[in-house]
């Protein structure tokens, strides 16, 4: 649609602007089924920062995002309209921030993981103490990777397991708070 070749976030434009290409896919009943990514933190960066200079805060306090909204009609999906969209800043440091807060101890006390369970498969599944989308009406914690190798260093060993680094994890919008 914009008659780009490649990805237009990294367009001179795009760049320049301090935009960022997202979109929102709106199901037939009106809701919206994905959460929005943020690119994946440095867990030892992570728990260096200061809410007030972090990279999370710094991304929805300064970028501007293009949001490209569809939505499905019986089997397919019709462009509806584009926006632009910055949250506010007040949003961000008196709802969001908990949720960084939170992160930032887990990740500093070493209690990552949360329980062990192993599936009917056979296969041992972790579940871990970092905030989920029942505990912050905007944003949570879940991984960005590619398989369960694509992992970086933790800044203090996990104490239930004894590992040293964990999988590659990101904030995500919650698609309510996207909706």
């Amino acid at each position: 649609m914009l008659k780009v070749n490649g990805d237009v976030n990294c367009t001179e434009e795009f760049l320049k602007a301090n935009n960022t290409l997202k979109t929102i896919r709106v199901e037939e009943n009106s809701t919206i089924q994905q959460c929005m990514s943020s690119p994946y933190f440095d867990f030892e960066d992570m728990v260096k920062q200061e809410w007030e200079d972090s990279d999370f805060r710094n991304l929805f306090a300064t970028q501007k995002f293009l949001l490209a909204i569809f939505k499905r009609k019986t089997d397919e999906m019709h462009f509806v309209k584009i926006i632009f969209w910055n949250m506010p800043e007040k949003t961000l440091d008196e709802i969001v921030k908990p949720a960084f807060d939170e992160l930032k101890n887990v990740l500093s006390t070493g209690n990552i993981v949360r329980e062990i369970k192993t599936n009917k498969s056979g296969k041992q599944i972790r579940y871990n103490n970092f905030p989920w989308m029942t505990d912050n009406p905007i944003t949570h914690v879940r991984p960005h990777k590619k398989d369960a190798t694509d992992t970086l260093p933790l800044p203090v060993t996990d104490k239930l397991t004894g590992l040293s680094s964990y999988t590659k994890q990101c904030f995500w919008l919650n698609n309510s708070y996207v909706g």
